[in-house]
């Protein structure tokens, strides 16, 4: 009976040692997949910051197409304005040739005066004038630097625009 019980407990003592060998095998994986998951970031956040710097280097040179197209951007935004702006001050230009000429030697020569006294009586159309004059002189005056505030003012010019021919097309008619 004694052999039976040295068994027991040496199988006990076994599976202990077995169940602390395993646990020490997995705190020892635990370890190294956390050093390597260290090693994992520490090698990404060096990637990223190269990444970084080569994108620095590769904008501040001008070499970067995402530079070029945002420069792009800005030229054609530029023009746009400056459109815009000759566009407004021509129908400006124009309406002030019309009073100051009374319309001579153009088809509303006749109606001029009808023409004139309906401008002066509405108050829409002098405020729709003043707005246009108004912008017009910022444009001149304080130029936007961005190409989103450009395409803003050269949307705005645009419409004072439209609507001042629009005004002018439909007090001559009527």
């Amino acid at each position: 009976m004694s052999s039976k019980g040295n068994v027991g407990c040496l199988g006990i003592i076994g599976l202990l040692i077995v169940v602390s060998m395993i646990i020490s095998l997995i705190v020892f994986l635990v370890g190294v997949a956390a050093a390597l998951a260290g090693l994992a970031a520490g090698g990404w956040l060096l990637y990223s910051a190269f990444t970084d710097l080569s994108n620095r280097s590769r904008l501040s040179s001008g070499a970067d197409p995402r530079a070029a197209t945002g420069t792009r951007a800005h030229q054609i935004a530029a023009a746009s304005h400056a459109e815009a702006r000759e566009a407004l001050s021509s129908t400006l230009a124009s309406w002030q040739h019309l009073t100051v000429t009374r319309a001579i030697g153009t088809p509303l020569q006749g109606r001029f005066d009808q023409l004139e006294a309906q401008a002066l009586r509405d108050p829409a159309f002098q405020d729709l004038l003043l707005r246009a004059e108004t912008t017009h002189a910022e444009s001149v005056l304080a130029t936007p630097s961005t190409a989103r505030d450009l395409a803003r003012q050269t949307v705005d010019m645009d419409q004072l625009t439209a609507e001042v021919r629009e005004a002018v097309h439909r007090m001559s008619r009527g």
